[in-house]
């Protein structure tokens, strides 16, 4: 009985799975000149980051944000499509989005499949959460109307893989590997 107890002990602790904490690049350790637009450097956040400069946010009209703030540095989307391309997979837990006119949609993907989107964002400065709990390795940013819209405190976490929906013949080898161990209890018992 002993050793039974043994194998459920070590099985929900394999089962079991600790939270990671939340990684927030907010891209203010990025050097940017006063009056000049940079591109975000290769490989930060673990990404590359298409179609995107970083701006000092006193040098940005209509951010809604503190413009006396000469620190707070800003991604902001040149391109009609922007996207965010990770060097592995992890979750993506949302961003800061400042969408001053328009609107605005994300998409993300693992590999070559979306996995999930955005509802339409219309003009937005507050956090934005992805709504999708799981492995990404891609995000692509849509702008209607070729407005641009600016990024901040990116938020990602260790990745997380849905779970694969066990196939029949699984059950069967769990159910003929349950009924083993019952038979072997019973003989035990029966000693």
């Amino acid at each position: 009985m002993k050793r039974v107890k043994t194998l459920v002990a070590g099985l929900a602790a394999s089962v079991s799975v600790g939270a990671s904490a939340a990684t927030t690049f907010g891209f203010e350790d990025v050097t940017v000149p006063f009056h000049t637009a940079v591109t975000v450097p290769d490989g930060y956040a673990n990404a590359s980051f298409d179609g995107f400069i970083l701006r000092r946010v006193s040098e940005i009209n209509g951010t809604g944000l503190n413009s006396n703030d000469v620190s707070q540095i800003l991604a902001i989307a040149v391109q009609a499509t922007s996207s965010i391309n990770f060097a592995t997979a992890t979750n993506f837990d949302g961003a800061f989005l400042i969408n001053p006119s328009g609107t605005m949609s994300f998409d993300l993907f693992l590999g070559t499949s979306l996995v999930a989107s955005s509802a339409p964002i219309g003009v937005n400065a507050s956090f934005v959460p992805s709504g999708y709990g799981y492995a990404i390795d891609r995000i692509v940013f849509h702008q209607a109307e070729g407005k641009n819209f600016s990024l901040d405190d990116l938020t990602v976490s260790p990745a997380t893989f849905a779970a694969a929906v066990p196939e029949p013949q699984t059950y069967a080898l769990m159910i003929a590997g349950m009924s083993l161990l019952s038979v072997a209890v019973r003989a035990r018992k029966g000693r």
